[in-house]
């Protein structure tokens, strides 16, 4: 075989394979046109047919045309009933209209009658706030007069007891003094038993207590266990001890519950006052 005979050999199977391919081409996109246009019903994903549709479509046109159609019955039958309305207001509001001009007249007398009642009123309140001064001063001096009687009337009342209130007031206070001279007497036996001297303050005398040293500070503190419920104050003095042995005083200069805080009074200091030594307020 010739050249030219494989070359055109060749040509003619590569033409062979563009038609076969073009072959396939055309069958994978032919369609059926006429099932496209004639197919009653919507099946396999395909939808009715073109001829279906546009009957479809003419029917829904139709029905809208008839609703368009009875829309506009409907409104002109609105409008003419609205109309009617519309007439019988206008008739209404003219008939309205006279009536508040008779009302306006009526309304302008009436104003002018108010205006004469206005002015008689005024007359006679006048007349009547002159009438209820002038009661008004009499009721005043009437009460003013009783009033002067009562408060004589009262005096002599209260005079006449208050003498008789003096007399029995003085029988009380003699006996009331005989009472409180026996009771000082008695005060004055249970101070000395107590410890307790007059010429203190009582703020300042400690009561009857006995504690012991909790705690020794700088600056010459001391920490006691005896607080503000066992009566402790600020300024109450206490006696120290350890045994038998007297070491000096301490005067309370802040106060808790369950504790306080006093200072060693330095002129008198026995010793030196540690931890569990007693506090006591009696010598």
């Amino acid at each position: 075989m010739t050249l030219i005979g494989k070359i055109f050999t060749m040509l003619i199977f590569v033409m062979s394979v563009g038609f076969l391919f073009l072959s396939l081409t055309v069958f994978a996109t032919h369609r059926n046109w006429r099932a496209e246009v004639m197919r009653p019903e919507a099946a396999n994903g395909q939808p009715k047919g073109l001829k279906f549709q546009i009957q479809d479509q003419q029917e829904i046109n139709e029905n809208l045309r008839n609703e368009l159609e009875a829309s506009k019955r409907t409104l002109a039958a609105e409008k003419a009933a609205r109309r009617a309305v519309i007439a019988t207001l206008a008739k209404k509001v003219k008939e309205l209209e006279a009536e508040l001009t008779t009302q306006i007249a009526d309304f302008q007398a009436l104003q002018a009658t108010n205006n004469t009642n206005a002015n008689t009123l005024q007359q006679k309140t006048q007349y009547l706030a002159n009438l209820t001064t002038e009661v008004e001063g009499l009721r005043q001096e009437i009460r003013d007069a009783q009033q002067e009687r009562d408060e004589k009337v009262e005096t002599v009342v209260a005079l006449t007891d208050k003498v008789n209130s003096s007399n029995g007031q003085a029988r009380q206070l003699a006996e009331r003094r005989g009472q409180l001279l026996a009771q000082v007497t008695q005060l004055k036996q249970v101070m000395d038993a107590h410890g307790i001297r007059l010429t203190e303050s009582p703020d300042l005398q400690a009561p009857p207590v006995d504690g012991f040293v909790t705690a020794v500070g700088s600056k010459d503190l001391v920490e006691i266990s005896l607080g503000s419920d066992d009566g402790m104050r600020r300024g109450h003095r206490l006696e120290v001890y350890r045994d038998n042995k007297y070491l000096g005083s301490v005067i309370i200069q802040d106060t808790r519950p369950d504790r306080s805080v006093a200072s060693i009074v330095a002129n008198i200091r026995k010793g030196t006052i540690k931890v569990n030594d007693r506090v006591t307020t009696t010598l």
